[in-house]
């Protein structure tokens, strides 16, 4: 959590470019610090950063892709709650992100 701000801090790993900005736009509008990692990009932060509190992985656009996102953003941030969404996600690919 950035205890200067006292606001949560989020990971969101989103692939669609318009959906992307849109959400970032509104969980920072909420007050909260937001850090976006789309698949094929780099993840940009402050140095000392310790990572999120909570991450938010999209599963619509590229769900293999942004699943592999969110396991190595896992693995390097394992204290991070891990949140998955998207409403076109097939069986396959709920369970793969369980």
């Amino acid at each position: 959590m950035d205890e200067q701000a006292g606001a949560l801090d989020l990971l969101v790993i989103e692939a669609n470019p318009e959906r992307a900005q849109a959400l970032t736009a509104s969980l920072a509008s909420a007050g909260l610090t937001v850090h976006l990692l789309a698949p094929g990009g780099a993840l940009i932060t402050n140095p000392g950063w310790s990572g999120p509190d909570a991450m938010l992985v999209g599963l619509d656009t590229d769900p293999t892709l942004s699943l592999a996102y969110g396991r190595w953003a896992h693995d390097t941030y394992r204290q991070a709650v891990v949140l998955a969404y998207g409403g076109q996600a097939s069986a396959d690919t709920l369970a793969d992100a369980m």
